[in-house]
């Protein structure tokens, strides 16, 4: 790393030379340090990653109030005419509203968003994420601002629970500004109210009509025309041409016309389990005081076959309708989350629910990256030490504060310019011992190239799962 070295050392003598000449004058000389803070970050910028993360757009009409549910669940609340341009004036529709989530590992690293807060005691803590958003909103490729006075809500779906602290990052990505203290998650109402609407879709859901059988010329059918019903319902029948669908020709009506030629009562009628509309019917004879049953199926032409068919049609919609809506409050559901961190932003910008990471037993090391045995002057490496939220950047400025927890479930990852992907596994790092090493040993870190190809936050996540 000769360059960055060299760059680094000549910084180290400017910044000396600018402050003895401060020390003379009593006056800082600014544009000296800013010019070598620029050529600093110009250098480093040329290790930046460059992967691609989940990005949200949504074209709102920003005259109306309007509420916009990511992918993951979160909410965001935007009161109407409460975005303006660089003029102050309210923007005409449409404006394209962009959402940003970070909650995994992968989409971390792919964001270039520092996990580091200098706290107002001029200490730096490394933070353990619980989530964190990104909002913006452009009109005809013109970036917006909040209205003064105007606010946003967010609710943020999280998995993770407990107190967090609320921070925005500065415009210029310095540092981070605390914007609240213990931010505790509530559950998500919404869930449960989806929970309830779909039990309910489900209890009413429609029973789909059976079609009907229609007419055939050469169908033996019979007319039922003087049984009497005490059920209202029944009594309707009267009049409905009837198909016999039994197997037993001594129970066809058919072949039984003396039967039907007095008064039956019909007792009851029970649903056949058929693909077609059928029925068995019980009769009583009021003179033998016998009962039988038959199994039939009423039979339609004409108009009446029309609407039975209609009817039948219109029962299908009905039920196709219900289970659509089962299906997409089952698929809202899903990208529901249990917890909900609600915040007003007052601003655009970038925000993080997050903890001060804590290992006491960190071992300073100094680290020699190499990479499949070979030195990088540009790379970022990243320790992701444990299964929660935690990146650790390295950058070929910072290498030099590499510390790691030997006992910790360890995992390397080494981005480069050209989106050349290098990892060291943890299973690699525990066979290295490092417990037994001391603070400030040199250590050398050899990882090895993915022979794959790495474009997307996504692709990172399915990297990370396999370490």
């Amino acid at each position: 790393m000769k360059t960055l070295k060299t760059h680094i050392l000549c910084l180290s003598i400017l910044l000396v030379s600018s402050c003895a000449q401060d020390v003379q004058t009593g006056e800082l000389n600014q544009d000296e340090l800013s010019k070598v803070e620029k050529e600093d970050k110009a250098l480093l910028k040329q290790s930046d990653i460059n992967l691609t993360s989940n990005k949200e757009v949504f074209t709102i009409d920003p005259s109306q109030s309007t509420v916009l549910t990511t992918a993951n669940g979160t909410r965001v609340h935007i009161d109407k005419n409460s975005l303006i341009d660089e003029n102050g004036n309210n923007p005409e529709s449409p404006v394209d509203f962009e959402v940003m989530e970070f909650n995994t590992i992968g989409e971390i690293i792919a964001s270039n968003i520092p996990m580091v807060y200098e706290n107002p005691q001029g200490e730096k803590e490394q933070f353990v994420s619980a989530g964190m958003f990104s909002l913006n909103a452009f009109h005809k490729g013109k970036k917006l601002s909040l209205k003064p006075n105007s606010k946003m809500k967010v609710e943020y779906a999280s998995t993770v629970d407990g107190p967090f602290n609320f921070y925005r990052l500065k415009d210029d990505s310095t540092n981070w500004v605390l914007k609240d203290t213990k931010c505790i998650p509530k559950k998500n109402p919404y869930l449960k109210d989806k929970k309830d609407e779909l039990a309910e879709l489900v209890k009413n859901q429609p029973t789909p009509e059976k079609p009907v059988v229609s007419y055939k010329p050469n169908d033996r059918v019979f007319d039922i025309k003087t049984y009497k019903s005490n059920d209202s319902q029944l009594e309707m029948l009267n009049g409905v041409v009837w198909k016999y669908i039994g197997n037993d020709a001594e129970l066809d009506p058919y072949n039984r016309k003396a039967d039907f030629s007095h008064t039956f009562e019909l007792q009851k009628m029970e649903d056949i389990d058929t693909s077609f509309l059928a029925f068995t019917l019980t009769f009583r004879d009021k003179k033998t005081k016998k009962s039988f049953s038959i199994p039939c199926a009423p039979v339609f032409q004409g108009k009446l076959l029309d609407l039975e068919n209609e009817k039948f049609a219109q029962s299908i919609k009905a039920l196709k309708a219900s289970l659509r809506s089962q299906e997409e409050l089952a698929a809202e559901m899903k990208r529901e989350k249990e917890l909900l961190r609600i915040f007003e932003v007052e601003d655009f910008g970038i925000y993080n629910y997050d903890i001060k990471w804590t290992d006491n037993d960190l071992i300073p090391f100094i680290a020699d990256f190499q990479f499949d045995g070979n030195n990088k002057e540009l790379a970022n490496v990243f320790l992701i030490p444990s299964n929660k939220r935690i990146v650790v950047k390295y950058t070929p400025s910072t290498a030099k504060d590499f510390a790691m927890n030997p006992q910790s479930f360890n995992r390397l990852i080494a981005i480069l310019p050209d989106n050349s992907i290098y990892l060291l596994d943890s299973k690699a790092i525990k066979a290295m011992n490092l417990s037994r090493e001391k603070e400030g040993t040199k250590v050398l870190f050899n990882l090895k190239k993915v022979n794959k190809k790495v474009e997307s936050a996504s692709d990172l996540d399915d990297l990370v799962a396999t370490l």
